[in-house]
This record gives C-alpha cells, structure tokens and sequence, in this order.
C-alpha cells in the first residue's frame, strides 16, 4: 500500500475516534444545560466536520472501487496468461508424444527394386 494511502486510512480512522469520542461527551452530558448551551457555539463548525466526513468516505469509495477495477483487470490478464501456458504445455505434450510415436513405431525402409 502507498504511503499515501495508508495517511488518509489513519486520517479517516483518527475523524472516526473523534467522531465516536464527541458523541459519547455530548450523550454523557444530555443532562448538563449549562454545557449543551455552550456547545451551541459549535454548531456551525459541525457542518464542515460532517463534510470532512463526507468527502473521507467518497474518497474511500472511490479509492475502494478502483483498486477492485484494477484488481479485476489483472486477474483477467492472469486468466489469459494461463490459459495460453496452458495451451503452450499441451501443444509441447502433443509434440512429445508425436516424436515418441515417431520413435517406438519407425517408417520402414522403402524397398528398392
């Protein structure tokens, strides 16, 4: 995996945590008025930190879909390598036993008159 792959999947893994870690301070403190007032302030700032999500997961998705492509595109080339080793192993196995039978069973000498 590149280096920069394996950034954005500790970038995306780290928004994940916080993401997880606000919610569970924002639950414990449902009761709290004082504190959920001052998190009025905040707000705003949720808006582009769900962007950031957003744009985290569209780029996972995208990153995800061609790898798979890629992946896909090189098993086919694999499948067409073998399948023309494949037939090399058997043209070469036809030719073996063509000069084996040449072997065992040889022309007789044509008789002169």
């Amino acid at each position: 995996m590149k280096k920069a792959f394996k950034i954005f999947w500790i970038s995306f893994a780290v928004y994940s945590l916080l993401t997880f870690a606000g919610s569970m301070i924002i639950e414990h403190n449902e009761n709290n008025l004082g504190f959920l007032i001052d998190m009025k302030g905040y707000i705003p700032l949720l808006k582009y930190y769900t962007f950031l999500g957003l744009v985290f997961f569209t780029i996972a998705f995208i990153s995800l879909w061609r790898h798979r492509l890629l992946n896909k595109k090189e098993s086919q080339r694999f499948e067409t390598e073998k399948k023309e080793l494949k037939a090399t192993i058997y043209d070469l196995q036809e030719k073996i036993a063509a000069d084996n039978r040449a072997v065992e069973n040889p022309e007789p000498p044509a008789e002169e008159e």
